[in-house]
């Protein structure tokens, strides 16, 4: 997810014994040798689960589907769904993740032990109208996106690279933590449209010729333009076409 400063990775984490289960400190390294522990760390289970039935695309711009149901399973995370108002729906309150398609729903109508159908959605919010086209399958990946959501920062120059991550787990009575050695990382590699360059401005190409000590004329251009001045690199590429007769 691109942010104004930056970017961020956002992770769902729910733990495999959920009677134990706390929470989880969060783990960061860029070689898998050295990590540093972020400043968060999560209390409880994120709201994650798989979907029970196929979601169709909706055809045509992001916006309201009154149409298709999203049937979900929280059962992984013993996870929870309330129902909200039109005014939470036009504002995504209750906004979910599916298979690169964000999301938001009105209605949450239970089916059975931490099965939900949810109705009246706001499709291909934040600019995920092709995933939302697309569809989803059954047994897609679904996670309520709240403040149980792990949000992971970090700068352009570091996209293409790899993420190492760990969840160190602690159980319900905030002790037991996990050591780094006790886990396995989870990778990423960071993508992103990396910084946008403003164009520079005012180009201006000169010529003049200059004579040379045998007699002959050596022709010289001169370009020249202002520069952008946001964001600073350390060097620029120019490239000048120049075409013509003569």
């Amino acid at each position: 997810i691109q942010l104004a400063g930056g970017f961020e990775i956002w992770a769902a984490v729910c733990g495999s014994n959920l009677a134990t289960y706390g929470g989880c400190y969060i783990c960061v390294s860029y070689d898998n040798v050295t990590y540093q522990m972020m400043d968060q760390f999560i209390i409880g289970n994120a709201r994650m689960g798989t979907l029970t039935a196929a979601l169709a695309g909706k055809a045509g711009a992001p916006g309201i589907d009154s149409t298709n149901t999203l049937r979900v399973s929280l059962v992984q995370s013993d996870g929870e769904l309330t129902s909200g108002t039109l005014a939470d729906l036009n504002a995504l309150n209750a906004l979910c993740y599916v298979d690169g398609e964000v999301l938001a729903y009105q209605t949450a109508t239970p089916t059975g032990a931490n099965l939900y159908n949810l109705t009246t959605l706001n499709r291909g919010a934040y600019g995920t109208q092709l995933e939302m086209n697309a569809g989803h399958l059954i047994n897609t990946k679904f996670a309520r996106l709240d403040n149980s959501i792990v949000k992971i920062p970090f700068t352009a120059d570091r996209i293409g690279q790899t993420m190492y991550i760990k969840f160190l787990a602690f159980n319900i009575y905030g002790g037991a933590l996990q050591s780094l050695a006790d886990v396995s990382p989870y990778t990423y590699i960071l993508s992103g449209e990396g910084a946008t360059v403003i164009a520079p401005t005012n180009p201006q190409i000169t010529s003049a010729f200059f004579q040379q000590p045998d007699g002959t004329l050596q022709p010289t251009l001169t370009v020249s333009w202002t520069a952008s001045t946001d964001p600073v690199f350390d060097s620029y590429e120019v490239q000048l076409q120049i075409s013509g007769a003569g």
